[in-house]
């Protein structure tokens, strides 16, 4: 995941959820998830942006999902339409 980051704390609650995921267990734990934070953070440009269109141009997303499945990483989110707000959906490696 080096140089990919969308939020610090976003992006460490997925690491939990792709940990345990990838652990393959279903056990039910009454502790908290432990894992090592990375010593220094990498940032990049931001990966999703108000996405500029002639029809319903976005203004702002916001409430991400994230899932990792299958090499990518899958986002759905709140957009913010002129008018309306709508959940949208990207992808990427």
């Amino acid at each position: 995941m080096k140089g990919i980051v969308i939020a610090a704390g976003v992006l460490a609650l997925a690491g939990v959820v792709i940990a345990q995921v990838r652990s393959g267990s279903a056990r039910r734990s009454t502790s908290p998830a432990r894992f090592k934070l990375p010593a220094m953070w990498e940032y990049t440009a931001p990966l999703i942006t108000p996405e500029k269109r002639t029809e319903e141009p976005s203004r702002a997303q916001k409430d991400p999902t994230l899932v990792f499945h299958d090499g990518r990483w899958h986002v759905f989110m709140t957009v913010k339409l002129p008018g309306r707000t709508a959940i949208e959906y990207c992808s990427f490696e």
